[in-house]
């Protein structure tokens, strides 16, 4: 069976272009998750901190009076 060459020609450049469209839609997804993962990491790490600067603060005071935080 013989396919006209522009239907090959047509089918082969829709290949082409729908290979550079799923790269290019993958590399971006993975920089846009990675970059999500490092965001998230540091906004808990910097949380966290926070969080155990006040315990700390909270523990060195005994006495009932207020704190003044930094």
């Amino acid at each position: 069976m013989y396919i006209p060459l522009q239907l090959r020609l047509t089918f082969f450049y829709t290949l082409v272009l729908a290979l550079a469209l799923w790269f290019f839609g993958q590399t971006v997804y993975s920089q846009a998750e990675q970059r999500a993962y490092s965001d998230l990491d540091s906004n808990l790490s910097s949380r966290a901190a926070s969080v155990r600067m006040g315990k700390d603060l909270f523990l060195s005071n005994p006495s009932s009076l207020p704190l003044i935080l930094p």
